[in-house]
């Protein structure tokens, strides 16, 4: 990656997994225009426009995440299961690697391979009762790409909060 990209405020609150602002995507797109200079600010939003999930979000998919900021997630959640089995482990273990690979995930996606390795019913197998699953699904949530209607709801405020 160009020099100026590792240091870019933005990036480096995507690689976290935190929150940015219409703002810092803006910035990013000119710093994606002034490093790129084949690049076409109209393609770029036509192109960001037309996908389902935020600029953010979509580089996320592209960089992952700091591995560091994963951990302390899991290591939380660890925290709050200290009686956690190896098999539960191992699915956790998997769910960690790919978050930090991709940058985010689905409920849906915990019911596909390399989840359904450990379980073949995925965490339906793995976890105990319906109360840990809901446990798992509420932090997972935290790394699920917002929905369409999440990202009006922030432009929305976003708008609100400029006027």
């Amino acid at each position: 990656m160009n020099p100026s990209f590792d240091d870019n405020p933005t990036l480096q609150k995507i690689s976290q997994g935190e929150t940015v602002s219409e703002a810092d995507i803006q910035k990013l797109i000119s710093l994606i225009l002034v490093q790129t200079p084949g690049a076409n600010k109209e393609i770029l939003e036509e192109f960001f426009s037309e996908t389902a999930v935020p600029l953010d979000f979509a580089i996320r998919s592209i960089i992952g995440l700091v591995p560091e900021a994963v951990e302390a997630k899991f290591a939380e959640f660890a925290l709050k299961h200290p009686a956690l089995k190896a098999k539960q482990t191992r699915f956790l273990g998997l769910l960690k690697n790919h978050i930090v690979r991709y940058g985010s995930i689905t409920r849906d996606k915990l019911y596909e391979q390399p989840f359904t390795v450990v379980d073949i019913d995925g965490p339906d197998g793995v976890f105990d009762n319906s109360e840990e699953i809901d446990e798992l699904m509420i932090f997972i949530d935290q790394f699920a790409p917002p929905t369409s209607a999440d990202s009006e709801q922030q432009e929305s405020s976003e708008r609100t909060k400029d006027q």
